[in-house]
């Protein structure tokens, strides 16, 4: 094949491999140097078998002509040097070359027998067996690949820091379940980009041996099956640390940022697990608060059917209470119990008066009538008594209605009836008097009817007195009668038990309701749907939280506290290391040569054929 030609397509492969390993890794390569003169950019390719012995290099220059020379003078110690992309020529004396370059960039690239900075070893092992790379094609089984790197740069007595990253490609069909120590794995669903890093040399540079991970090593292991994986692709650079400014590093107070570093980190665990604990708490308590969201429905349902019970006692009662006045008018009214009362308390004392002007030759005949007189009076206080303990009763029954959620008529109507009712009770007190002054007086009329001249002129006195109170009475009653038998006092008493009565109805019939069809229901079995929803989802919050905690915690133990721990054990106090490292990372710009102090950058890439 031209050599040319395979160079060409070497270069392709390579930049397609850099580009790979870069999306990956986010490395950037990018110009150093200003536009008011030539950058020479450098890519080393660098070809070795499958156990990552060099076999052939190629170097490629790049010569940016951002001022548009004519002529651009460079050094280099290449051999075979041609233009790669272009016709203009150049000349050499000794180690300087000049090119024709019309004003364009310039790409060319030679051959040197000098070997690369970045040494690469590649073992292979098939179910613990070493093999060799191609061999493992085609085989399945436990598959490792083993990667170490050695760094022979030095600049002023330093290690050049070199960052070194190896890609490969596999079909996830072919090889799967991938592990590496160092680096990352990229599965994009069919198949799966495996990268590994290192930075050979920088422990022993910096004496941190076994504080980092980025040693001198990578391990790559996975499950073969038919494994297929012909080539791998390194790329190595210094160029990662050229915009350090070391002089900045001496300003920067380290135990400070450290301390605060290492605070934040344990602030972000103390409060995953916070979160987490107090998330825990509501999901391990989660069935007491069903429970007692069920027992509150239960409970809110037995108070509304006690709450409709109450209201038909009100309505009941309310229709006793409309009874009871009916039955006390009737008891006042013609023929009504207290009506005969009256009227045998007068009938007496008609009859004690005659008796007493008839004098004291009829005063037998005289005690006689006194006599039945008490008779009667006696049955008269039974019927009265009576009517009494009905009026109690009935203010009783007004007096222990509720009158919460009542309008003003309607407590009014109750407020009257009971005023009304006590004016009865006093009217009913009088009688009483009235009825048993008289019987007393009768008796005292008997005891006395030997003396017919002195019983005749009491029993005349005493009949006056008796017809009096009787007198009395009968208005009394006639009152009562009239302001019950009233027309608009007897309508408001109706109309208010009638309307406490429907009230009470038709609140029950609306808690009825409401507790089987209305809203009320709906919202009871929404409470009770919800709770459920409510502990379902803190069963997911609880396990999202604990994957929270631990991640931070690994985070804070793998990541925060390893950089921590790696300052104060062996970096703290002593960043001379460290700067002389940055330093030999910038002073590393070129492996072939250059011109004068020209602008330059330099990365190293690999292709190693594992099927070879």
């Amino acid at each position: 094949m031209n050599k040319k030609v395979m160079n060409k397509k070497l270069m392709a492969v390579a930049t397609a491999s850099v580009l790979t390993v870069t999306m990956t890794c986010a490395p950037v390569f990018a110009d150093t140097g200003s536009n008011s003169q030539v950058v020479k950019e450098e890519t080393v390719y660098v070809i070795t078998d499958s156990k990552g012995k060099e076999t052939e290099k190629i170097v490629s220059d790049h010569l940016v002509n951002d001022k548009d020379y004519t002529v651009i003078t460079d050094k280099s110690n290449l051999s075979d040097i041609e233009n790669v992309k272009g016709d203009e020529k150049y000349t050499t004396e000794g180690d300087s070359i000049k090119w024709d370059a019309n004003g364009k960039d310039i790409y060319y690239q030679g051959n040197t027998s000098k070997n690369a900075p970045i040494g690469m070893s590649v073992k292979y092992y098939l179910d613990g067996k070493e093999i060799s790379g191609s061999k493992l094609q085609g085989k399945s089984g436990k598959v490792t690949i083993k990667l170490n790197y050695t760094n022979s740069a030095v600049s002023n007595g330093v290690k050049v820091p070199f960052v070194v990253m190896t890609g490969m490609m596999t079909d996830n069909e072919t090889f799967k379940n991938i592990t590496i120590d160092n680096g990352k794995i990229i599965d994009s669903g069919n198949s799966s980009i495996i990268v590994g890093m290192s930075v050979p040399g920088l422990k022993d540079t910096l004496g941190i041996s076994g504080k980092i991970k980025l040693g001198d090593s990578v391990t790559i292991k996975g499950d073969a099956k038919n494994f297929d994986c012909k080539d791998m692709m390194t790329v190595a650079t210094s160029s990662f640390f050229e915009d350090i400014d070391t002089g900045s590093i001496d300003d920067l107070n380290f135990d400070d940022e450290i301390n605060e570093l290492d605070k934040a980190g344990k602030k972000l665990v103390q409060g995953s697990q916070q979160l987490y604990d107090g998330i825990n708490y509501m999901n391990s308590n989660a069935d007491k608060l069903t429970s007692g969201i069920s027992d509150l429905v239960s409970e809110l349902g037995q108070s509304l059917a006690e709450i409709c019970t109450n209201l038909n006692k009100i309505s009941s009662g309310a229709s006793d209470v409309q009874k009871g006045l009916e039955d006390i008018n009737v008891k006042i009214t013609n023929g009504g119990d207290l009506k005969v009362a009256l009227e045998a308390a007068k009938d007496y004392n008609q009859k004690a008066a005659a008796n007493a002007k008839e004098g004291s030759e009829k005063a037998a005949t005289a005690a006689g009538s006194a006599q039945e007189s008490a008779k009667n009076a006696d049955e008269a206080l039974t019927k009265t008594n009576s009517v009494k303990s009905d009026i109690e009763k009935v203010k009783n029954t007004l007096n222990d209605i509720n009158t919460e959620g009542m309008n003003e008529d309607q407590k009014k109507a109750i407020d009257d009836a009971l005023a009304l009712l006590e004016g009865v009770s006093a009217g009913t007190d009088g009688i009483i008097g009235s009825v048993n002054s008289a019987k007393e007086k009768a008796a005292g009329a008997a005891k006395v009817a030997g003396n017919a001249a002195t019983a005749a002129g009491t029993a005349s006195a005493q009949a006056g007195g008796a017809e009096q109170y009787t007198s009395g009475a009968e208005k009394g009653l006639g009152k009562i009668s009239a302001g019950i038998g009233n027309a608009n006092t007897k309508k408001t008493l109706i109309y208010g038990t009638t309307s406490i009565k429907v009230g009470a109805d038709q609140m029950a019939g609306e808690i009825k309701e409401s507790t089987t069809t209305g809203d009320l229901a709906n919202g009871l079995n929404f409470l009770t749907q919800g709770a459920g929803q409510f502990k379902n989802g803190l069963n997911k919050l609880d396990a999202g939280s604990k994957k929270l905690r631990d991640g931070m915690s690994e985070y804070y133990s793998e990541g925060i506290k390893q950089i921590v721990d790696l300052y104060n054990d062996e970096l703290k106090g002593d960043l001379d290391n460290f700067k002389s490292v940055i330093n030999a990372g910038k002073d590393y710009n070129i492996f072939s040569q250059k011109q004068g102090n020209m602008d330059s950058n330099v990365k190293f890439i690999y292709k190693t054929r594992i099927s070879e």
